[in-house]
């Protein structure tokens, strides 16, 4: 007898996400789900009607078991995957995902980026110990190789930005949450976090210029 198992190995990554528990419970009820059970480090819940009793229960980094799909709420990995035997749970598994990353925020997808994955990473660190010799073995015209430095320099910030993002949300927010009643610091936790490192890296840009001058930026500006 032969069974494709080819759907058994499909996994939807994720990444980072945060989502409260009622937009969680909404796409389940959109997708015509009833039978789901989860689990928590310490809490199980036996059906959708005791997650919507205990809300803030589920609040953290649960996984979520439906008849053909699971959901897993990890921080920085979190996925979602059609369950063996399951026929239908491989377009299901695709739907919730499609749903799900619209909650992923800019940042959230700015940390996911492949241009961080190591490949990528490892031609700028490259660059970073041998860019002066590289410059002067290829490149000749003196603006290509300001223009080189600045690219380099965006995605410097841009892969610190990334990766400060990433440890907030793995180590301090929740891939579920539950918020009943939201202040001005509940609700736009995010976006103090977002001020907060982005005030770090402005300092430390600030140092880099204060301790070699504003030539490197002018010769930035310089290119347009």
């Amino acid at each position: 007898m032969v069974r494709d198992v080819s759907h058994e190995n499909i996994r939807h990554e994720l990444g980072l996400i945060s989502i409260s528990v009622d937009d969680l419970i909404k796409i389940l009820e959109s997708k015509g789900i009833q039978n789901v059970t989860a689990k928590t480090r310490s809490i199980e819940f036996e059906s959708l009607d005791d997650i919507k009793t205990h809300k803030a229960l589920l609040a953290g980094r649960p996984t979520i078991y439906l008849d053909e799909v699971w959901i897993s709420f990890e921080s920085g990995w979190s996925s979602v995957s059609p369950r063996h035997n399951a026929p239908n749970g491989a377009s299901l598994a695709k739907s919730i995902y499609e749903d799900l990353i619209n909650y992923k925020s800019a940042l959230d997808k700015l940390a996911g980026l492949k241009i961080f994955k190591f490949p990528y990473l490892l031609i700028f660190v490259t660059y970073a110990f041998l860019g002066k010799w590289i410059e002067e073995l290829i490149i000749v015209n003196q603006h290509a190789i300001y223009a080189i430095r600045a690219i380099f320099l965006l995605y410097f910030l841009m892969f610190l930005l990334g990766n400060i993002w990433m440890a907030y949300a793995v180590f301090f927010r929740k891939t579920v949450y539950h918020r009943p009643v939201e202040g001005f610091f509940r609700k736009n936790n995010d976006k103090i976090a977002l001020a907060v490192i982005t005030g770090l890296i402005s300092g430390i840009i600030g140092i880099v210029i204060g301790k070699f001058g504003g030539s490197v930026v002018d010769k930035i500006v310089s290119l347009f």
